[in-house]
């Protein structure tokens, strides 16, 4: 699910200049947890067979009080004892992997909500972004 965490990042971070990602770097785990508390949230993806990596972190931050949201595929995950929070997500395919499809729906929804109660200066800032892409030359000339 490590895609569509990043994924998530990329677009959220055209919003917001607090979001972070947890694993991204050595050492910067550290950091952010030590800092996390009850102003903040923190959404958690874990789906069968379920990282330790992210259940653990998961379990530290409900602890400093950061409301936890959990993304998963069954009430049985043990991501959902740490999760203030749970949507569940159908991973059910009839081929070998499992399916994605409902979860990234869910998260370009989840981010499309967030964005939206951003308001004016979450608006502002994906202008801005868009406006320096282009004048870096970021984008195809004839894009429209």
């Amino acid at each position: 699910s490590r895609p569509f965490v990043d994924y998530l990042a990329y677009v959220a971070s055209m919003g917001f200049d607090t979001w972070r990602v947890l694993g991204d770097e050595p050492g910067a785990d550290a950091a952010v947890l030590t800092d996390a508390g009850k102003e903040d949230a923190a959404l958690v993806l874990s789906k069968a067979p379920y990282a330790a990596g992210s259940i653990r972190k998961a379990g530290y931050l409900n602890d400093a009080g950061v409301h936890v949201i959990g993304v998963t595929d069954k009430l049985t995950s043990p991501l959902c004892r740490h999760a203030d929070t749970v949507f569940l997500v159908p991973t059910e395919t009839p081929q070998f992997f499992t399916s994605h499809a409902a979860t990234l729906v869910l998260l370009e929804a989840l981010i499309g909500v967030v964005v939206g109660i951003g308001g004016a200066d979450v608006a502002e800032r994906i202008a801005r972004i868009e406006t320096n892409c282009r004048e870096m030359g970021e984008y195809h000339p004839n894009t429209a």
